[in-house]
């Protein structure tokens, strides 16, 4: 079995209702909760090896800066085949596979928006350095 859990909400954990959260939530969990009861019900390990290979993604590890619902949802499905691989019987395998980066659109927005925002963070630099510095010469004078 082989299962690609996709949940692409670009939107940041503060930007995010908890209804549309809560939504794809569910959509992922559900969708693996239904895959491995099949699964499970068709299982035969003295006779054959079983698989389950699951496709998820590097944030399992490091958390993607702007995807908190997705990041979520990622370390719940971890954590969901460590669980089911408890119940299934032995001769069922669970993999989880973490691909890295590949150039896409998605990921040239990424790198875009993380640019944007340390030319934010720099702007918001250069201002404190400046009022500072006014500060200290009004306290001179």
């Amino acid at each position: 079995m082989l299962g690609i859990f996709l949940l692409l909400l670009r939107l940041r954990i503060t930007d995010i209702t908890p209804s549309t959260a809560s939504r794809s939530i569910d959509d992922n969990s559900l969708a693996s909760l239904h895959s491995s009861r099949i699964f499970a019900a068709h299982v035969d390990p003295p006779l054959f090896i079983h698989r389950i290979i699951n496709i998820i993604s590097t944030s399992v590890r490091e958390p993607i800066a702007g995807l908190g619902v997705s990041n979520t949802t990622r370390g719940a499905m971890a954590s969901w085949s460590k669980s089911v691989s408890k119940e299934l019987p032995a001769g069922v395998t669970i993999n989880n596979i973490l691909p890295g980066y590949t150039d896409t659109e998605r990921l040239a927005e990424l790198k875009n928006a993380n640019s944007e925002l340390r030319m934010q963070s720099e702007e918001l630099n250069a201002q404190s350095e400046e009022l500072r510095a006014s500060e200290e010469e009004l306290k001179v004078q």
